[in-house]
């Protein structure tokens, strides 16, 4: 896969970023090609091996499609959380790994829905945050919104609709 300069992508637990420039650098002896990404999450620059972008993840942004994919998973998935706190988080953390906007979203979904059950835990609480920040950062860039406008979206999907009396 083939990126070019202006293109919006997601690097996996890092989030939106944006191709700046593709280098020739050698760097510990190896001479390769890079991707330089500014990723907007965390204001800051990084240098991806062309080589290794489909071993890291990289992909591009998600298209509109695949958000309304995301938003009937979010307001109707159903996924399976372990019961032991250290399954769920070793699956939860692969999902994030996996960098694909359907994972993070169960993540978020689960999480979300054992949230309603019982507190979560520090670890469980910090997935969450992560796994909604990543998915508010991508919905924002897709739809042209701010990260508030895509935070209060997910947070409408989440929500069980209100009764009308």
């Amino acid at each position: 896969m083939k990126f070019r300069i202006g293109d919006k992508v997601v690097y996996p637990n890092q989030g939106v970023a944006v191709i700046r420039d593709l280098v020739t650098r050698k760097i510990g002896g190896v001479r390769g090609q890079y991707y330089v990404l500014k990723i907007h999450s965390q204001n800051s620059t990084v240098m991806v091996p062309e080589d290794n972008i489909d071993a890291i993840g990289l992909r591009k942004i998600s298209t509109k499609k695949q958000l309304e994919q995301l938003f009937e998973a979010l307001k109707h998935g159903e996924f399976e959380m372990h019961s032991d706190w250290k399954r769920r988080y070793q699956q939860n953390a692969e999902k994030m790994q996996s960098g694909t906007l359907e994972e993070i979203g169960e993540v978020v979904r689960g999480l979300y829905c054992l949230s309603q059950e019982k507190n979560l835990g520090l670890r469980d609480q910090k997935m969450v945050d992560s796994a909604r920040s990543l998915i508010v950062s991508e919905i924002a860039a897709v739809k042209d919104i701010t990260e508030e406008e895509a935070t209060e979206l997910v947070d409408s999907l989440l929500q069980p609709p209100v009764a009308q009396d």
